[in-house]
């Protein structure tokens, strides 16, 4: 895009160009120029992306940087060098590459195949020789790392049992002091404790106990900060801090109507899987209920490879807590947030082990007597959509019913259908997920299966759904059909991937709780 909207093609004080682009960072001192990655779609799968400065107002670039190979992200300096580049391998693992700036050549900074890590480049620190970065570790979370790009040294920052979050950055932004983790309830964690900065995060986060209160941005000169504060049951508060006379002014809320104390409390819980892996996810219970024999909905996540659960505000699951149900989100293999061992442990068991870790989790559930045995549904969307129909399929007698929105239901169709095939490393991607025996994709979909399905379904879907698109839902719907199933349909020709209008999401939730209701509640008003 030059001079244009990102991932557009115009002319605007420029040449044509048929390419898209990522902001890279802003430069220092510079207000007309920001630096940004270049994608040229006619030649995407050879052609490593560019380093581009971008002239705001006139729309011209010049090319400061190309990347080592195909599909590079970039990182600059706090000088607006660009010296690192992450590249995917053959493997789709990062190799990292350094260089001393403009017009010096990339060299392999740590390539995995020698290293037997993953290094993840975050941001330069303030020295511009050290880097904040993400190392994978053998059957660990991921762990934050400072290193010296000079003589390779690390310096440990944080390791938990999930993998860190944001950096916590210091009012000009060249350095951090902390970072968001994630171990069960989400936290902050200040790895330079004394420091000015450091010191203030951890008086402010005391002033809010059983929140997260982090500091978000800073005015220029470090004299205002802007804090948020949330947790399970608060949307999230917004104050201005002064950091000289060290005082908070509330500011607004992001969702006022909610009044934090009617909501639901969310319970980090863990287990381990019948192969004895670990797994983490939580656990919402009604207010007010004594958390006993409660009718159970399972809502397993997108994604899958990358995204997770997160102990923090949800609205879809205070929903459900709202109107009597128990909520369990897991995180299960091949998600996110838990070390690339962990991510990687899910590829190509899509309906296999990460289906069976639903169910030990469900079945959990009923053990540890939260759950009503007789009452368990199972909803998600994309690929929890996905989980939904497939754990029906799979366990036809332990889910009642199950609620498949905008979800995959023929494996096969995800290599024709959508925006993934089109993508740079789509293919390939699906090919080390999925696998690409036929035979394998269609005995693990539910569109091929529906003659085991004894639950009740509902069906939503995206008329305009470019991620799953709608063949997905129509050839469940087929199967279904076919085998004289009954079920729900709701299909929104205008709708992407999720509802997003107020009066479709207010039709899909009415009807949602209703079905719901009927199958868990004996029809009880939703």
């Amino acid at each position: 895009a030059s001079g244009g909207k990102t991932g557009s093609h115009t002319k605007q004080g420029g040449e044509q160009r048929y390419a898209s682009a990522q902001v890279i960072d802003l430069i220092p001192g510079n207000d007309r120029q920001i630096l940004v990655a270049t994608v040229d779609w006619r030649n995407s799968e050879k052609a490593p992306a560019s380093a581009e400065l971008l002239d705001v107002y006139t729309g011209k670039t010049r090319r400061v940087a190309v990347g080592p190979s195909a599909g590079a992200s970039f990182v600059a300096d706090h000088q607006g060098q660009v010296r690192i580049a992450n590249a995917p391998n053959e493997n789709l693992d990062s190799v990292m590459y350094v260089r001393g700036g403009e017009g010096e050549d990339w060299r392999v900074f740590n390539d995995p195949k020698a290293s037997g890590v993953i290094i993840e480049p975050r941001m330069f620190a303030r020295d511009n020789r050290h880097v904040y970065a993400t190392i994978e570790r053998a059957g660990k979370a991921d762990a934050l790392y400072r290193i010296d790009l000079q003589d390779g040294k690390r310096e440990l920052l944080y390791e938990g049992d999930a993998d860190p979050g944001q950096l916590l950055l210091t009012p000009d932004r060249k350095d951090a002091y902390g970072v968001l983790t994630f171990d069960g309830k989400t936290a902050i964690r200040v790895f330079e404790p004394d420091s000015q900065f450091g010191r203030l995060a951890l008086s402010v986060q005391k002033a809010f106990p059983g929140q997260v209160a982090a500091f978000g941005s800073f005015a220029n000169d470090g004299k205002f900060g802007l804090v948020h504060v949330f947790s399970d049951r608060n949307p999230g508060d917004f104050y201005l801090f002064d950091t000289e006379k060290k005082n908070a002014e509330y500011l607004a809320s992001a969702r006022k109507w909610i009044e934090p104390e009617q909501m639901a409390a969310m319970q980090p819980i863990r287990l381990k899987a019948r192969d004895g892996l670990e797994l983490h996810g939580y656990l919402t219970v009604p207010p007010g209920s004594d958390g006993k024999n409660l009718p159970l909905i399972v809502n397993p996540h997108g994604g899958p490879h990358g995204p997770r659960d997160y102990w923090g505000f949800n609205p879809e699951v205070q929903l459900l807590a709202s109107r009597g149900y128990a909520v369990l989100q897991l995180n299960f293999r091949g998600s996110g947030g838990y070390g690339g061992d962990f991510m990687r442990a899910g590829y190509k068991q899509w309906g296999l082990r990460m289906q069976d870790d639903l169910t030990d989790a469900t079945q959990w559930a009923v053990q540890q007597g939260y759950a009503d045995p007789k009452r368990l549904c199972i909803y998600g969307a994309s690929y929890g959509g996905y989980a939904a129909l497939e754990g029906v399929v799979r366990e036809p007698d332990l889910y009642r019913c199950a609620v498949g929105y905008v979800g995959v239901y023929d494996l096969e169709l995800m290599y024709r259908d959508g925006d993934i095939p089109r993508g740079l490393f789509g293919k390939k991607y699906l090919e080390m997920v999925l696998g690409r025996d036929g035979t394998d994709l269609r005995a693990r979909s539910p569109a091929s299966n529906v003659d085991k399905i004894k639950a009740a379904l509902m069906i939503v879907v995206g008329g305009r759904d470019e991620r799953v698109p709608p063949s997905q839902a129509k050839a469940l719907r087929a199967s279904l059909d076919k085998a004289g199933k009954t079920y729900e349909w709701l299909l929104k020709d205008k709708e992407g991937h999720g509802f997003y209008r107020s009066d479709n999401k207010m039709e899909l939730y009415t009807k949602m709780l209703a079905f719901f209701a009927t199958n868990l509640r004996g029809g009880a008003k939703p």
